[in-house]
């Protein structure tokens, strides 16, 4: 009887043999196949997992500035590392009006109806709620369509993108995903917001299983 292997050494010799030392490694060695596959797990090796695929190209730009004092250069800095590179002049006047010169005060965390109004305040909810972060990072985590869009899959069973109105996008950190990213028993928030961020960009691709 034939073995798979042998099958494909002689389909190559009737189509038009490959080099003779490809021949040669593929008659001494088995061939390797390969599939994707979908594994449950805990949500540490989840953790464990998406956060170890997660880009760390700038990450030296928020492990030096976060928890420590916000200078207005400190936090210019913390919104390029956001931004994912260089930030357009009309978002640093934005930045520097809304979070550098107005000089904001950070609302009770638990007071659920006063975060709701803030993130809402001119300077877009993603980098009002940002800005919060940068202020109390292990109270308000980041929040953006990649870590929606993997919530919804983790919760829900499938992916969704956040909603397009500012409200929306409020209502969606206040009401849902605060409690979501507080269940994680963890105790590395950022290896977290690490994993969710990759889980959900992974999620957006065409051949997301």
């Amino acid at each position: 009887m034939r073995t798979g292997r042998k099958r494909r050494a002689i389909f190559y010799r009737r189509a038009g043999p490959p080099h003779s030392k490809t021949l040669e490694r593929m008659n001494t060695f088995p061939l390797a196949f390969t599939v994707l596959a979908v594994e449950v797990v805990d949500e540490r090796r989840f953790v464990e997992f998406w956060s170890g695929r997660y880009p760390r190209k700038n990450e030296r730009l928020y492990m030096a500035n976060i928890g420590k004092p916000l200078t207005p250069k400190r936090l210019m800095t913390l919104f390029k590392w956001k931004n994912g590179g260089p930030i357009a002049e009309h978002k640093r006047m934005s930045i520097r009006r809304n979070y550098i010169e107005s000089k904001p005060s950070p609302p009770p965390p638990q007071n659920r109806d006063a975060v709701l109004r803030f993130i809402q305040l001119p300077g877009g909810v993603i980098w009002r709620i940002f800005w919060l972060h940068c202020h109390l990072p292990e109270v308000f985590p980041i929040f953006d369509q990649h870590v929606y869009r993997a919530m919804h899959k983790l919760t829900a069973g499938r992916p969704a993108e956040p909603p397009t109105s500012n409200l929306g996008k409020a209502l969606a950190y206040v009401d849902e995903y605060r409690s979501f990213h507080a269940s994680f028993e963890l105790a590395k928030r950022k290896q977290l917001d690490e994993a969710l961020w990759s889980y959900g960009k992974y999620l957006k691709g065409e051949n997301a299983l």
